[in-house]
């Protein structure tokens, strides 16, 4: 900031020179020198101030803070604190009170599972539970389910049951990826349908997809399947699913 008394002084005494018509002394020279190299210097400091501020911001905020597209658009989202082990709080709220709801797009699941990944990587170590097990499903009532020849069920179990935010964020994954695999195997139909030019076309089109219109279509099996190292990847009936 620049000192506002060094200024006004330096003002009025450079009207009064011009009022009098005086021509500037070597003295006056260095006065104004000396004060071009002051304002120069406290820009300078202002400046780096600033920087400084900002680059302390950002190293704190953009690792928490993850781009996410929500029915509230998208917005930068601290998954630690939404998945978090505290509850809900108690009592009715509003719409407007409510948490952002989490669209299924690719980005969004691969924004998730690469944050789930590093959180049940940690869980593992601090849990000293060697691996991570092939894959999780989810049962219809949501219960987890793992596969019988794992030999660390009851550990897992206890350190989901301890770490209740992160098997909240693994059975979320499971809902978005699901969602989302039933949206792009009807990708194909709304495309034929756009394009159809006769009702004829039409009517042949649904008889086509008729499987994935009719209420008790089949749904693909879902997994989350785990590196030893327990990176996060889904399975649907098995194979892996590309979110692009």
């Amino acid at each position: 900031m620049i000192n506002t008394s060094f200024s006004a002084h330096h003002t009025a005494s450079t009207q009064q020179l011009e009022n009098n018509n005086a021509p500037p002394t070597t003295a006056n020279k260095a006065k104004s020198q000396n004060f071009s190299a002051i304002l120069a210097s406290t820009q300078r400091k202002n400046t780096a101030a600033q920087n400084t501020q900002i680059k302390s911001q950002t190293a704190d905020e953009s690792p928490k803070a993850i781009m996410i597209s929500t029915d509230k658009g998208n917005i930068g989202i601290d998954l630690n604190q939404y998945f978090s082990a505290e509850s809900s709080p108690a009592g009715f709220l509003n719409i407007n009170e409510l948490p952002p709801l989490l669209l299924p797009s690719a980005q969004n699941i691969k924004a998730l599972s690469a944050h789930a990944s590093s959180r049940f990587k940690q869980m593992l170590s601090d849990y000293n539970i060697p691996a991570a097990p092939n894959n999780i499903s989810y049962d219809a009532a949501g219960g987890i389910q793992l596969p019988a020849d794992y030999a660390y069920t009851s550990e897992l179990k206890q350190a989901l049951q301890e770490n209740a935010g992160i098997g909240r964020e693994l059975s979320t994954i499971n809902a978005l990826s699901s969602h989302y695999v039933e949206i792009q195997k009807r990708i194909p139909f709304s495309e034929e349908m756009s394009n159809a030019s006769s009702q004829s076309a039409k009517n042949n089109i649904i008889a086509k997809y008729s499987h994935l219109l009719n209420d008790n279509h089949s749904y693909s099996n879902l997994a989350l399947s785990f590196s030893k190292q327990g990176n996060l990847s889904i399975l649907a009936d098995g194979a892996p699913v590309a979110f692009s």
